[in-house]
């Protein structure tokens, strides 16, 4: 059971060194693109959720 749990530490210290590499790479500009898409993305999905919500309450 032991080997199980080093062989997961041994793919998350991969991941981790992967998204460390990558977001060295990455230019502040990117990195202010990729957040703006994300709470756009939070807004729209907002956006539904509430209007479903208004609705539902209006059907029943």
């Amino acid at each position: 059971m032991e080997k199980l749990g080093e062989k997961d530490n041994l793919i998350n210290d991969e991941i981790g060194a992967g998204a460390r590499s990558l977001d060295q790479k990455m230019s502040l500009s990117e990195r202010a693109k990729l957040k703006k898409s994300f709470i756009h993305k939070l807004i729209t999905a907002l956006f539904f959720y509430v209007g479903a919500m208004t609705l539902m309450s209006i059907l029943l």
